[in-house]
């Protein structure tokens, strides 16, 4: 994951030292960081920086994972360790030149050091921007030292981010698709009469569709799971081919969506619920379910 860090080196040493004007824009050094780091430490350790991590442009943005050897996260990670040990000791250096020194703690600042009042005999005005120029300078050879692995992992990342992109694309399609064809199901399941007939000597319904009953497949499933509980299912074949014709999926697949969280088989109704002993000495019965959609898809 990139980590931006930009250096702004002026502003508190030049407030330090209470003179010069420095409009310039900030230096820029662009980093991959491949080891966990906070937000605030770059340097793995409580020290004063020039550099501060720069926050993601969007809130949430995603986590991009790109696909390298052990060998390029080798070389990568000492591409990093070198560039880092490169750009502190540039900073140290802008310090020492500054005769500042560097005070610790959870949030290390600068102080005049026993160099300030030699550094002010040593610097005018001009001499302070020369200071702030060699270590801009400095960044810019650590920055051309770095900038292959930099452009190399960049372009992983534009292309694990586009594939991304794509594959979110083709969840959210698939989700729509799921949802149309569920919202179909679920109106045949409306529309669709049914009634039964059941054997108590071996324990089966028999359901098939009837034009003049009121019985849709909601009211089926509550009617025979609150009286029929453990007994075997056997659906009209005709009815079932017609379903599977008007679906365009198998019988099983389209009573599954209409369904549920009630029965995994369509072929056996689920054994009633085991009593619950209360407190009070009372036996409680309950079945019941909760169904619902819900995605979120972003890059």
């Amino acid at each position: 994951m990139l980590h931006r860090y930009v250096s702004r080196p002026e502003p508190v040493p030049a407030k330090m030292w209470r003179r010069g004007d420095f409009d310039l824009p900030p230096t820029t050094f662009e980093m991959y960081v491949l080891e966990p780091t906070s937000y605030r430490d770059f340097w793995l350790g409580n020290e004063w920086t020039t550099f501060s991590r720069e926050r993601a442009n969007a809130i949430g943005a995603s986590h991009i994972e790109i696909q390298a050897t052990a060998d390029e996260l080798a070389r990568w990670s000492q591409a990093q360790t070198s560039a880092q040990d490169a750009l502190r000791a540039a900073e140290m250096q802008l310090v020492h030149d500054l005769g500042l020194r560097i005070v610790g703690g959870d949030r290390p600042s600068l102080r005049r050091g026993y160099g300030w009042r030699a550094a002010g005999r040593r610097f005018d005005r001009s001499g302070l921007g020369r200071a702030f120029d060699e270590f801009r300078e400095q960044l810019r050879h650590i920055d051309r030292e770095y900038r292959p692995v930099r452009e190399l992992i960049t372009t992983r990342v534009q292309q694990a981010e586009v594939q991304a992109r794509q594959e979110a694309t083709q969840r959210w399609e698939a989700f729509k698709r799921k949802a149309e064809q569920d919202k179909q199901f679920h109106a045949l399941a409306a529309q669709t009469c049914w009634s039964y007939e059941v054997g108590e000597a071996d324990r089966v319904v028999h359901v098939f569709r009837a034009s003049g009953s009121t019985m849709n497949i909601g009211t089926l499933k509550q009617t025979l799971q609150a009286s029929y509980g453990g007994y075997t299912v056997r659906w009209d074949d005709h009815d079932r081919a017609e379903i599977e014709q008007a679906t365009g999926v198998d019988f099983e697949t389209w009573w599954r969506a209409v369904t549920p969280n009630a029965w995994i088989d369509s072929r056996r109704i689920p054994d009633p619920p085991r009593p619950t002993p209360s407190i009070g000495g009372h036996t409680s019965y309950g079945v019941g379910g909760h169904t619902g959609f819900g995605g979120h898809f972003g890059i």
